[in-house]
């Protein structure tokens, strides 16, 4: 509890030690792919939110927040369930006051980010976009 590392390794020791063997698979940023990112995260301007477009369980986030902790983390999983697993698990990590977890569909959320805030995020202007969502909705979202 309160430990956004502990949080993500164990969803990584999850993944590999337990849905790996039944030949099964979690859909999160871990071992290679959290390198690449984090080295994306290092380039970004240190000052600004992130935006992060399909949350899952929330395991970017975390991380996201964990490595910038004066930023808001802004995610949007069109999932309610995902999503209630992400705030959940960001809670559990000490992030929850960091991380914003929007429910619905990128195209609805985004549109609406001017009204549920201030500032930069209000005008769309995020440090760090990290998408992870369906592959065929990120031209769209982009011009967002």
């Amino acid at each position: 509890r309160g430990s956004p590392k502990a949080v993500c390794a164990a969803l990584e020791r999850f993944a590999s030690q337990v849905l790996r063997p039944a030949r099964q698979w979690l859909k999160i940023a871990g071992g290679a792919k959290a390198s690449v990112v984090d080295r994306a995260l290092l380039d970004a301007p240190v000052h600004g939110a992130c935006l992060e477009i399909g949350t899952y369980l929330g395991f970017t986030s975390i991380r996201f927040a964990a490595r910038r902790p004066n930023s808001r983390v802004v995610t949007i999983e069109v999932e309610p369930e995902h999503a209630v697993v992400a705030q959940c698990l960001a809670l559990h990590a000490g992030v929850g006051h960091q991380v914003d977890v929007w429910i619905g569909h990128s195209r609805d959320v985004l549109q609406s980010i001017n009204d549920r805030y201030e500032g930069e995020i209000a005008q769309n202007k995020f440090a760090f976009l990290f998408m992870d969502q369906c592959g065929s909705r990120f031209w769209e979202d982009l011009n967002i």
